[in-house]
């Protein structure tokens, strides 16, 4: 379920705060397990894992090192056990906490197990320092790594990039809030909705969906194609036939 804090004319400085108590109020609905917020969910998007055009250029010491430019990758931004709910192994290091996302301060990031392939040479991760953005090796400070997760791909048509994690803390833009149930989602969506509306009437939710129908629509290319060759080939068996009677 998506929500647009500046639909409700939230301050930046309040996000944060919304956000964690969207999280922990959807935590209360009987049936939930685990509830997270992101900026993009997986099968939401292209890029990275589960980010929408979210590339950003990121150098860390080892490629620097080696003499390699500064190299794109997958940027999203999460709440606390966004890894838990959405089932992506937790490898080595910690989960982010609702205490990271801090003003004045850089924040940790979480990596992927092809994030520190590519750019720590497989090698330990944690408590190396990345530096994001176009003027990343002119960049007075680093991220710093304290977790790496198992690789997810974002879609049935792409392979797992190397991605990184940061606190969702103000985030701008709109936020997909992800509820793990062990009951049927679709009957939490009407629970969810009156949960979000009651911590602030101007934030409602939209686009609510089951993870399985978001599922269903990436497929749906792959299940027309097959429909075509399926048209095809019952065509084919057909004048083969035809041919063989005759």
């Amino acid at each position: 379920a998506r929500v647009e804090p500046r639909a409700g004319r939230i301050p930046s400085d309040q996000r944060k705060q919304y956000f964690e108590q969207a999280v922990r109020r959807l935590e209360r609905i009987p049936g939930a397990l685990s509830v997270a917020a992101t900026g993009t969910p997986l099968l939401g998007g292209s890029a990275g894992v589960g980010v929408e055009a979210n590339w950003f250029v990121v150098c860390t010491s080892n490629i620097l090192a080696r003499g390699v430019p500064p190299q794109p990758s997958g940027l999203n931004f999460v709440t606390p056990r966004f890894f838990d709910t959405m089932g992506i192994r937790l490898v080595a290091g910690r989960d982010l906490a609702w205490t990271d996302a801090t003003p004045n301060q850089l924040p940790p990031v979480v990596v992927n197990q092809a994030f520190a392939r590519a750019y720590f040479g497989g090698g330990d991760a944690l408590g190396q320092g990345i530096g994001i953005g176009p003027d990343c090796q002119a960049a007075r400070g680093r991220f710093p790594v304290i977790g790496v997760v198992a690789d997810s791909r974002p879609s049935v048509r792409e392979d797992a990039g190397p991605a990184m994690y940061l606190p969702l803390g103000a985030f701008g833009g709109p936020v997909t809030l992800v509820v793990r149930t062990s009951v049927d989602p679709g009957a939490l969506i009407p629970v969810v909705r009156r949960a979000i509306g009651e911590l602030n009437a101007d934030v409602p939710t939209f686009g609510e969906s089951p993870l399985v129908d978001l599922r269903e629509r990436s497929l749906r290319r792959e299940r027309f194609l097959c429909d075509v060759l399926l048209g095809f080939a019952s065509a084919t068996l057909l004048v083969c036939c035809l041919g063989i009677y005759g």
